[in-house]
C-alpha cells in the first residue's frame, strides 16, 4: 500500500512539473535558430558539471548516515533534482524530502539532509551577491534580506536545540513515568540521535560542502557568461542578478531558460540510463 502511494505521488508530481516546465520555460519566444551550436555545447557541458558537483555535494550530506548503492542513489537524484529545478521558489524539495524520507524510512531525518544541502547552497549565494555588491549596487535587497533570515534562523535553531532539549528531558524526567512521559523523553532522544548526526556532518564536511556550494555557482554564473559571449549579447552585473534571482524562481531570464531546458533533458538522460541499469542489476 505505502508502495502504491509513493508511485501514485511521484506520477502526480512529474505530471504537474511537466505542465509548469512547458509554461514557465517553452511557452515563450525561443529562437532556437539564433543559438550557434558552440552555446549548445556550453550548455550542456556546463549543466553536466553544475549536476555533478551538487550532487557530490548531497552525497557528503548522506554519506555515513544512508547506505546507497551508486546507481540508486544517480536515479534518486536526478529524478528528485529534475523536480526541483522546475518548480519555482524551491518548492520541489518538498518532493525531494519525500523521496529521501521514503527510501530513508524517515521523512525527518529526509528533511535535515535537505535542509543542510539547502543552507550551504544558500550560503554560497550570499557570498556570491556580496562579491556582486562591489561590482555594481544590488537592485534587490530584499532578495539578500530573506536569504540572511534564513541562514541566521537556521543557525540560532541549531546552537539553541541542545539546551532546549536538555530543559525538556529534565523537566520530564521530573516527572511521574507515564506512557507520554516515556513517548515525550523517546522523541527527545531521537532528536538529539539526528542532532549529533548533523552535528558530525557539518564539523567533520562543512567547509568541503561549502566549497562545492560555491564552485557550483560560479560554474553556472560562468556558464551564463560564455553563453552570452558565444553569441554575442550584453554581459552586465544587471544581467547576473536577474540570473540569481531567477534561478530560486523569481522572474525569468533567458540564460537560465536554456540552462534549465540543458538541465531536464540531461537529467531526463541519466535517469532512464540509471533506471534501465537497476532492472537490469535486480534480474541479475
Amino acid at each position: 500500500m505505502k508502495k502504491n502511494v509513493y508511485l501514485l505521488v511521484n506520477i502526480i508530481i512529474i505530471i504537474l512539473t511537466a505542465w509548469i516546465f512547458y509554461y514557465r520555460f517553452l511557452d515563450e519566444d525561443i529562437d532556437i535558430q539564433s543559438i550557434q551550436f558552440s552555446s549548445i555545447v556550453i550548455l550542456i557541458v556546463f549543466a553536466f558539471i553544475i549536476i555533478f558537483i551538487k550532487a557530490v555535494r548531497f552525497y557528503f550530506v548522506i554519506q555515513g548516515d544512508y547506505l546507497i548503492k551508486g546507481a540508486d542513489y544517480v536515479k534518486q537524484y536526478s529524478k528528485t533534482i529534475f523536480i526541483s529545478t522546475i518548480i519555482p521558489l524551491k518548492l520541489g524539495e518538498l518532493f525531494r524530502i519525500y523521496c529521501y524520507g521514503y527510501s530513508m524510512n524517515s521523512y525527518f531525518r529526509a528533511f535535515l539532509f535537505v535542509l543542510i544541502d539547502r543552507f550551504f547552497d544558500t550560503l554560497a549565494l550570499i557570498t556570491i551577491l556580496l562579491i556582486v555588491s562591489f561590482l555594481g549596487p544590488l537592485e534587490h535587497i530584499w532578495l539578500m534580506e530573506i536569504l540572511l533570515t534564513f541562514v541566521f534562523a537556521t543557525l540560532i535553531i541549531y546552537m539553541t536545540s541542545p539546551k532546549i532539549c536538555n530543559y525538556w528531558k529534565k523537566y520530564l524526567i521530573c516527572k511521574p513515568a507515564n506512557k507520554r512521559t516515556i513517548k515525550w523523553l523517546s522523541g527527545i532522544e531521537i532528536f538529539n540521535s539526528f542532532y549529533r548526526s548533523i552535528s558530525s556532518i557539518l564539523k567533520g564536511k562543512g567547509m568541503i560542502i561549502y566549497v562545492l556550494s560555491i564552485l557550483a555557482w560560479i560554474v553556472e554564473i560562468g556558464g551564463a557568461y560564455l553563453f552570452n559571449i558565444v553569441n554575442k549579447k550584453d554581459i552586465n552585473i544587471k544581467l547576473m542578478q536577474d540570473y540569481l534571482i531567477a534561478t530560486i524562481g523569481i522572474g525569468n531570464c533567458i540564460n537560465l531558460t536554456w540552462f534549465v531546458v540543458a538541465t531536464v533533458i540531461l537529467l531526463f538522460v541519466v535517469y532512464l540510463i540509471m533506471h534501465f541499469v537497476c532492472k537490469r542489476r535486480e534480474k541479475i
